[in-house]
């Protein structure tokens, strides 16, 4: 344990003597774990934190590859068999991202807009704050449109109405 001392007293005696040297060690020692810290939190943000849902270690990616090896989209022929033919998966939803002109609220606006699969927010455990979730009957062809808006866009665009179920967007 007295060697331990004595190096400390040494390393502290030569950090004294050259005052400029130690200056820049310490501040590239305070930058590197900087850079570090922030590296790791975006790292942390991004990948590494787990889904704000319940049980969200259970919930999936389902994918097809295509000809070149890379993932794609599954046909919708495929999910619907995916879909028939489950005995794994508690439930299975599909949907579909984009950036859309919206219009019929206050002013139109270039939003995020999914088209998804009626048991899509049964996936997250999740539920509308108000209205109704989608049913099995919207998810059928020919049925008429059905929009569930975010909290957000509900807010900002739709003035935060109580009663949207006349909007048409």
């Amino acid at each position: 344990m007295s060697g331990i001392w004595q190096d400390l007293r040494y390393a502290a005696r030569v950090l004294a003597r050259n005052p400029g040297t130690t200056t820049i060690m310490v501040f590239t020692l305070a930058l590197a774990i900087g850079a570090t810290t922030a590296i790791f939190s975006v790292v942390y943000g991004v990948l590494l934190r787990p889904l704000p849902y319940v049980r969200a270690d259970r919930i999936m990616a389902v994918s097809e590859v295509n000809s070149n090896g890379r993932p794609s989209r599954l046909a919708d022929p495929n999910f619907d068999d995916f879909r028939d033919q489950n005995h794994s998966f508690q439930s299975i939803a599909k949907y579909s991202a984009e950036i859309a002109s919206v219009s019929g609220a206050s002013q139109p606006t270039r939003t995020m807009v999914a088209t998804v699969t009626a048991e899509f927010l049964t996936v997250f455990g999740v539920g509308p704050m108000v209205g109704r979730d989608f049913t099995t009957s919207d998810d059928k062809k020919g049925a008429a449109p059905v929009a569930l808006v975010s909290y957000g866009y509900w807010r900002q665009h739709l003035g935060s109405a109580q009663d949207i179920s006349q909007s048409h967007l």
